[in-house]
């Protein structure tokens, strides 16, 4: 009706169900979403991504220089205030759960079919034998039924599998994390931005970002000096470096610090308002 309008893409689709072959690109469907996509990428005022990798795909998914003209990246974000760290024993969250002498590995969020959740079963299963460490896992997905099953038939009692909290819970719920596990299933850097990362950064925990090696968090937790990278499936390296986290209290509070100072001074809720 011509009213002016930005597009928010937060996933790339159709591509999303190329990639996990549900769909072949020369299909019917597929081939006219692409054509409605690109009509509303044309008849839009701007075109905001979450990372450059999606705005790089788009790019080159069409050739008009308007629309790549539009296109600009803002991350997602969240609110220090509203999500900050939290001592264990005043988490009424980590009391609940029997959390506060555990190291504990938190997965919050979207269990979909383009996270990586395998390569972290696969951790919690390779430190089963390490009593003080434990993952926490809290979610819905089409991977729910795979993290149930992994539980139940490698008898991880490392292993605490909640549903989605209530919102009034996240203050509690991811500062009883000690370390953020946020992952990118092979082949879906380009597609995905998981969001679930900054309210664990606004926690102050240091993030293990499983994906692919071009992945945009890969370069954000290295060059910032917020956690530690690692390829999909590689748990063996991920499992020594949970271990290394758990001893190492001065590199530990390090990385602490800077993931809090990172979302503060680059992606609160006050900048990326700004930025929109």
């Amino acid at each position: 009706k011509g009213t002016p309008y930005f597009l928010i893409v937060y996933d790339l689709y159709p591509d999303v169900l190329v990639d996990l072959e549900y769909f072949t690109s020369k299909n019917f469907l597929i081939r006219f979403w692409k054509f409605l996509n690109n009509l509303v990428y044309e008849k839009s005022e701007k075109i905001i991504v979450l990372s450059d990798l999606m705005a790089e795909k788009i790019k080159l998914q069409n050739n008009s220089k308007k629309i790549h003209s539009k296109i600009v990246t803002i991350s997602s974000w969240a609110d220090p205030e509203f999500i900050k760290p939290i001592n264990k024993e005043k988490n009424i969250f980590s009391k609940k759960h029997n959390l506060i002498n555990s190291f504990v590995l938190i997965y919050s969020g979207n269990q979909g079919r383009c996270h990586d959740i395998w390569t972290i079963m696969q951790a919690a299963e390779n430190l089963k034998q390490e009593k003080r460490i434990k993952f926490l896992i809290i979610g819905n997905g089409a991977q729910q039924k795979l993290i149930a099953n992994k539980i139940s038939s490698c008898n991880l009692e490392n292993c605490i599998n909640l549903p989605y909290q209530e919102y009034e819970t996240l203050p509690y719920s991811l500062t009883s994390g000690d370390i953020a596990i946020v992952s990118i299933a092979e082949n879906f850097e380009s597609n995905v931005a998981p969001s679930k990362v900054y309210g664990h950064l606004a926690a102050g925990s240091p993030i293990a970002v499983i994906s692919p090696p071009n992945s945009y968090l890969k370069e954000m937790v290295k060059k910032n000096k917020i956690g530690e990278h690692f390829i999909n499936n590689d748990y063996r390296k991920l499992s020594e470096w949970i271990l290394e986290m758990s001893s190492n209290s001065d590199r530990y509070k390090e990385f602490s610090r800077n993931a809090r100072d990172f979302l503060i001074k680059n992606a609160s809720k006050e900048i990326i308002l700004n930025k929109y």
